[in-house]
């Protein structure tokens, strides 16, 4: 006699029993739902701290291009550099250098939280320099900014200091 067994039911419990399939079906579903939340936590946290952080991580850039120029002014004696705030919340910086005028631009986006800079000539022979960093959270769970390539591909280096990046704009405006 061949018997067929569809619905497990324990009259003792009054409970289907699971089978094998069941089980294990749960249990996975119940680790992948659990690893979601988990992600879901974690990249709400890293949006969280990039955009509270990134405004105070431009701040420092700003300032310390600000506290640069006003020293290699006082070092050379005349106004060779000169910061102003532009009404997007970025910087300019006029700078007069033997080889004629330059300019550096420099912006903060921060619904993405992206900087970006461009030191061009205005005068003479026309040369342009370009840089970006994204304020993204390390693995120390700090938030910072990371260089990142022409095609505005993160680099994921070590993060990049508020002086480091200051630094780099004025060399290539000076330059």
């Amino acid at each position: 006699m061949l018997r067929a067994e569809i619905d497990r039911f324990d009259e003792r419990t009054g409970a289907h029993k699971m089978n094998d399939w069941l089980r294990q079906t749960a249990e996975c579903l119940r680790k992948q739902r659990d690893e979601k939340a988990s992600d879901d936590a974690v990249f709400l946290e890293t949006q969280r701290l990039t955009r509270e952080f990134g405004p105070e991580l431009w701040n420092q850039v700003a300032s310390e291009i600000k506290t640069n120029c006003d020293g290699l002014n006082r070092e050379i004696g005349d106004n060779v550099a000169r910061v102003n705030d532009t009404p997007n919340g970025g910087l300019s910086v006029q700078a007069k250098t033997p080889k004629g005028l330059k300019e550096l631009h420099a912006t903060f986006d921060a619904n993405k939280c992206l900087l970006r800079w461009r030191a061009e000539s205005k005068e003479g022979k026309y040369s342009c320099s370009t840089g970006q960093y994204e304020v993204s959270v390390g693995k120390d769970n700090r938030a910072a900014l990371y260089s990142m390539n022409e095609k505005g591909e993160s680099l994921f280096t070590s993060p990049s200091s508020a002086k480091g990046i200051a630094e780099e704009m004025l060399t290539a405006l000076f330059s």
